[in-house]
């Protein structure tokens, strides 16, 4: 299970998201999706 309480997410030094408040819960057999530009780390995560 994953879950987040006031998400952020951060590159190295660069902030790419920030949502204070914003609660997450990823539960066993969930399917989430990642959606970005190309070269934006998608993979990498």
């Amino acid at each position: 299970m994953i879950v987040t309480n006031d998400l952020e997410v951060r590159v190295g030094a660069r902030t790419l998201l920030t949502a204070p408040g914003q609660h997450l819960r990823v539960q066993p057999g969930d399917r989430i999706g990642l959606v970005g530009r190309n070269g934006a780390g998608k993979t990498t995560t």
